[in-house]
């Protein structure tokens, strides 16, 4: 396993529900912990890793990608241990019948979200599309003791495992945008800074719940440009060609009324020099990311976004492409080694 797939696989193995990352320090492996300058959070919960370029008076590039994820909340505790949830971010209930969970009460406890035998539907029944507020989680506990443990409010979150799959594809939650992350430390941790540039990732909250913890950041820090990272929707048949990216075909590059033109050119022209795989999307009006904060924030950024293509978006089972997500991360790196000289310089 490669460095980048290990800080990767450290950040998938946390929970950080929207609302909680302040208490989720993001994992980070050495070699990416030691490079940079500076560490700390804020109190909307971002938590920025900064390195300096050692050049007095040098601009500041921020490399956004949101550490939370999707997930639940307990609504209501009910006797035989079941627990009624409401969701967290835009999670798709569909596939969550018959999956594990975790309950993160005074202590973390699994459970197992209720799913009806098809021997006892009523007719009709399996048509109904399935709501959140309407899942049942089974705890196994009697309804004194699951008292004791759990709360309304208290955060339910999906199970952190990695499954690998053909051609160097995995499959987890979290993917968006832990993907985006582990790029965005990776790359900044290990580029050759070019001059003039200091860099500051910021691993945003709540960014599944409005994209708050960006517009904190941004008018915290003042940045001279910004690139905001995150994942796009991957083709599948059936879903439009062209509100979706392909899978094996490199990093994402979106166009949208609220991105920076010359600054995403300035990334395809780099994508093209250095041979890097890309593709583009185009979003006219919001990206529905933190990039819609950001290069309107304070009186406007020079923000541009890019991203890795996933199946199954806002589900336990997200999948991608590390080929993909390693595109992304030679883009970036060469954007640290030169490309934001070459668009300060256009």
């Amino acid at each position: 396993m490669s460095p980048f797939e290990e800080q990767l696989y450290a950040l998938l193995a946390q929970a950080s529900i929207s609302g909680q990352e302040k208490n989720t320090p993001p994992a980070l492996i050495p070699k990416v912990e030691q490079a940079f300058t500076s560490q700390y959070h804020d109190a909307a919960g971002n938590h920025f890793y900064v390195r300096k370029s050692k050049t007095p008076g040098a601009k500041l590039l921020l490399l956004d990608a949101h550490f939370d994820e999707i997930g639940l909340m307990v609504k209501e505790l009910l006797p035989g241990g079941f627990v009624r949830v409401s969701a967290v971010g835009g999670v798709d209930a569909k596939p969550l019948p018959a999956s594990e969970v975790i309950l993160y009460g005074k202590q973390e406890i699994h459970g197992g979200v209720a799913s009806t035998p098809p021997h006892l539907q009523t007719a009709g029944e399996t048509a109904k599309p399935v709501a959140v507020k309407d899942l049942l989680i089974d705890t196994g506990y009697d309804l004194q003791t699951l008292s004791q443990i759990l709360s309304v409010g208290d955060m339910v979150g999906f199970l952190p495992k990695v499954t690998t799959l053909a051609n160097d594809c995995i499959c987890s939650k979290g993917l968006d945008d832990k993907i985006c992350a582990a790029i965005a430390l990776y790359a900044a941790a290990t580029a050759r800074l070019a001059h003039g540039w200091d860099v500051c990732v910021c691993l945003a909250a709540r960014e599944e719940v409005g994209s708050i913890g960006a517009q904190c950041a941004v008018t915290a820090l003042h940045p001279d440009a910004a690139i905001a990272m995150d994942v796009e929707f991957a083709r599948m048949p059936g879903t439009p060609k062209a509100e979706t990216t392909v899978r094996f075909a490199g990093v994402t590059v979106a166009y949208s009324a609220v991105t920076d033109r010359a600054l995403t050119d300035v990334l395809i022209r780099t994508a093209q020099a250095k041979k890097i795989p890309y593709q583009t999307v185009a979003w006219p009006n919001r990206t529905g990311t933190d990039a819609d904060r950001i290069g309107l924030g304070q009186e406007g950024i020079p923000c541009a976004l890019i991203g890795v293509p996933i199946f199954n978006m806002h589900t336990p089972v997200e999948t991608a492409a590390l080929s993909d997500a390693k595109a992304a991360l030679r883009l970036l790196t060469e954007m640290l080694e030169g490309g934001m000289t070459a668009w300060e310089n256009r």
